[in-house]
């Protein structure tokens, strides 16, 4: 068989299309258009056997090879291919299925290195949409600043590339929307009238504002990749630099630079024109809204973020991911009654929603709700079988009955359909620990922080293992790491304060608690574990007053009880302690030979020196 010929841009036909090439040409843009993707394949295939060696016909037929999910027949219509749009619609496709070198090299045409270079951003095709691209091959290779330089690229060449900024959040970036989008003028704390001015927005035609780019193509979502390689060393990465100039100063620049069509002898702009840059100027408004709430959320500022959220427009506050983000919020904050009923009003606003369905199913498990979180499960499954949420609702339903086995099975089911989604892998780890196996939940935690390293769930995970194994150095490093990311996290503190305490640290550990119990006021734990500290430290009176003020959050708590009973034994109060320990037995009847052992020898003097229950 001879071997293919490379197609080059020389061998691009620039003469016009004849009948039969320009009929078919017409008819598969058609038939892609109307999703009818087998026909248009088909046909496309007539076109690429009547003109083989045009490079626009290959794009074409590899257009609808990728629409219709038959990637590899893409990839390999578009070898050789060397326009930019053939480059990028093959980046995109070696993307999809996970192939970051390939998808790079596409990108590159073959030449060289982009972040040896220097900023030749015109060997990255399609634009914006190429940078956003390689930004996304970079994250998913672990290259940190080169993903963040690629996203600020693309936001630079078009601001109204929500996604890349999107990523650089996720990638802790430190980088203020205003910087891209301008001012958010719908968070400012005077600003009045929003629903007048949303009633004014949403009374606009459609069609006064039309965003174009000569340069992109519409392509259909990515999928996300099977595989992470090991991060390539970096050559001398430099820094990248943002520039100052909001989206209107970028979009400006851009139409100024365009030539004028013809002379034209008024110079006032036309109404259209003028209708068209304000709603440019809102639609940036707007963006510059989300991004500086999507930032805040991104650094676990979850307070903050509430109070922007509730300034945004009423039409977007109804919206499915507004009320994502305020869930997400109370979800963080440990406030999971909150976060459940703003999880069940987005469900009940768009149930075709599958975003944060996973965080919905977690609030429901946290709180016990096995019929609501069976009755989730029943419908997401039903509703979209190739969601990777639905699969992971339908493990922590099955997490929550305490059959393991089957919700790992589920987690399993999600991670095989996106393999780069984090949570899965964590669930996975958490249900693996309550199989009591350590080794295989370590792999998945490992495998989390691969995939996202800013996952603090994760970090917590793999802490609280090094925790059970009393391998308290180990422990504390990764408690810390989930702490840098997530430092208002009131559990994260109080095991990194029992670790503390495990570890003989007790002041260090006692104003570690203190932090978690400023962190959430209603959390007894951290001030159960204070009492433990100051107990091992022979400060029986403060600890008893904690002991009490757990007491009143937790009255049936049979633990507090005891504990309580044991220190007033130790303070000497043994009719309180009496009082205490039989709280506790009627709270707690079974397996109470502990209980019964200390109510037998009340009036005996403690032998052991470590006090702590």
């Amino acid at each position: 068989m001879p071997p293919r010929k490379t197609v080059t841009a020389a061998a691009t036909a620039t003469a016009p299309l004849d009948a039969l090439e320009a009929a078919l040409t017409e008819r598969v843009r058609h038939y892609l258009a109307e999703c009818v993707l087998e026909n248009a394949c088909f046909l496309a295939e007539r076109l690429v056997a009547h003109q083989r060696r045009s490079e626009e016909n290959l794009l074409l037929l590899a257009t609808c090879f990728q629409r219709a999910g038959r990637v590899s027949q893409a990839i390999a219509v578009l070898e050789g291919a060397v326009q930019p749009q053939s480059r990028y619609l093959l980046a995109v496709c070696c993307f999809q299925l996970g192939r970051l070198e390939a998808a790079e090299n596409a990108l590159l045409g073959g030449g060289g290195d982009y972040f040896d270079d220097g900023p030749a951003n015109a060997q990255i095709p399609n634009g914006a949409a190429g940078l956003y691209l390689m930004g996304r091959i970079c994250r998913r290779a672990n290259r940190r600043e080169q993903a963040i330089e690629c996203f600020v690229k693309s936001l630079e060449v078009d601001a109204m590339m929500w996604a890349a900024y999107e990523e650089l959040c996720e990638l802790g970036a430190d980088i203020d929307a205003s910087r891209f989008f301008g001012t958010a003028t719908y968070l400012n704390s005077d600003t009045t009238g929003l629903a007048d001015l949303d009633e004014r927005e949403n009374a606009s035609k459609a069609d006064d504002y039309t965003a174009s780019s000569n340069n992109t193509t519409s392509e259909a979502p990515f999928e996300d990749a099977f595989a992470t390689p090991e991060p390539r060393p970096l050559k001398q990465l430099k820094t990248p630099k943002v520039a100052r100039a909001t989206g209107a100063d970028a979009l400006s620049r851009r139409t100024s630079a365009r030539p004028p069509s013809r002379p034209s002898a008024v110079k006032t702009p036309s109404v259209g024109t003028s209708r068209r840059h304000e709603g440019t100027q809102r639609l940036l408004r707007l963006l510059s809204s989300f991004g500086s709430i999507y930032q805040k959320m991104s650094m676990y500022m979850c307070r903050e973020a509430l109070g922007m959220l509730e300034q945004l427009p009423v039409s977007q506050r109804s919206s499915g991911w507004v009320r994502h983000q305020v869930g997400r919020a109370h979800f963080e904050m440990a406030e999971y009654n909150s976060a459940l009923d703003v999880f069940k009003d987005m469900h009940r606003a768009e149930p075709h929603r599958m975003a944060g369905m996973d965080m919905y199913s977690t609030t429901l498990w946290h709180l016990k709700k096995e019929v609501e979180l069976s009755y989730l499960a029943q419908q997401v499954t039903e509703f979209d079988k190739l969601s990777s949420e639905a699969w992971c609702v339908a493990g922590n339903c099955f997490s929550l009955q305490k059959e393991h086995d089957t919700a790992l099975t589920f987690f399993q089911r999600a991670i095989q359909l996106n393999p780069a989604f984090t949570y899965a892998y964590t669930l996975s780890g958490h249900e693996y620990v309550a199989n009591e196996d350590f080794e295989k939940a370590i792999n998945c935690y490992r495998h989390a922080i691969r995939t996202d390293p800013r996952h603090y769930n994760a970090w917590y995970g793999l802490g609280t293992i090094y925790y059970r194994q009393e391998k308290f150095e180990f422990a504390e490093y990764h408690f810390k790491r989930a702490l840098a990311i997530n430092p208002r996290s009131s559990l994260l503190y109080c095991f990194l304060g029992m670790v503390l305490h495990s570890t003989r640290q007790f002041d260090e550990a006692l104003r570690v608690l203190a932090v978690a119990g400023e962190l959430q006021p209603l959390n007894p734990q951290a001030r159960f574990q204070r009492a433990n500290v100051l107990i091992t430290q022979h400060r029986y009176e403060e600890a008893l007053a904690e002991l009490k003020i757990v007491r009143n959050f937790a009255p049936r708590e049979s633990s507090v009880h005891f504990m309580m009973g044991k220190v007033a034994k130790k303070l000497g109060r043994v009719d309180d302690a009496m009082r205490f320990f039989t709280t506790a037995l009627y709270f707690h009847p079974k397996d109470n030979n502990v209980i019964k052992t200390a109510i037998d020898k009340i009036n005996e003097p403690d032998l052991d020196d470590d006090d702590r229950l």
